[in-house]
């Protein structure tokens, strides 16, 4: 399984290494401390599974290095911290896609661990299918090999759902159906962010 790196991105140094230090005690982390946006932008290529960004960077400003981000990443989830209690720089950015908004107080670390350990439960869960992915495909290629890959002929085909989805993606439904042993709307959220948005819950009842 690929690491889940977080990069902490924070000018303040003693702060920075309060929030590592803390992330750092759960072993499945690895985590790295960036002090500029600059330097945040030329490391991006290390992978970073979340980042944590404070919002008040020397060099740049939070908007400019979320706009970056996301034009290196769309999807990586990204966590703003800052001491401002903006309520509109907040809904701004929340609309600019990033996970969450996190306020510089007490319970910030507290926070920042929660917020982790759910991006880590996604990561693990998309690791998951990715996997299933694989191996489903792998054995649909090997099914069309032994029993021919004709229009007519369904029998590889799983019969349980009724959805849009492409014959590997029914598989991949049902062994997580099997697996995760999720309720059917709980299954439904994770078929649609993951697997296809445009599948009903009808197709899956």
């Amino acid at each position: 399984m690929d690491a889940f790196r977080i990069f902490v991105v924070e000018d303040d140094v003693m702060y920075a290494k309060v929030l590592s230090y803390h992330l750092s005690q759960n072993p499945d982390y690895e985590v790295l401390v960036f002090n500029s946006g600059k330097e945040l932008l030329a490391n991006l290529y290390k992978g970073p599974s979340a980042i944590s960004l404070d919002f008040n960077l020397p060099d740049m400003t939070g908007f400019d290095v979320l706009k970056r981000i996301r034009e290196f990443d769309p999807e990586l989830p990204v966590v703003i911290v800052s001491g401002q209690q903006d309520i509109s720089t907040a809904v701004e950015l929340l609309k600019k896609g990033i996970y969450d908004y996190v306020l510089k107080d007490p319970d910030t670390k507290d926070r920042i661990w929660s917020v982790m350990r759910n991006i880590k439960s996604n990561f693990n869960l998309k690791q998951r299918i990715s996997n299933l992915e694989d191996e489903i495909g792998k054995k649909y290629e090997y099914n069309n090999l032994i029993k021919g890959d004709s229009p007519d002929d369904g029998s590889h085909c799983p019969k349980t759902l009724k959805t849009t989805l492409t014959p590997e993606q029914e598989l991949i439904v049902i062994e997580l159906r099997k697996t995760l042993l999720l309720p059917t709307d709980d299954l439904l959220a994770v078929t649609r962010e993951f697997i296809n948005p445009a599948v009903s819950r009808a197709g899956l009842g």
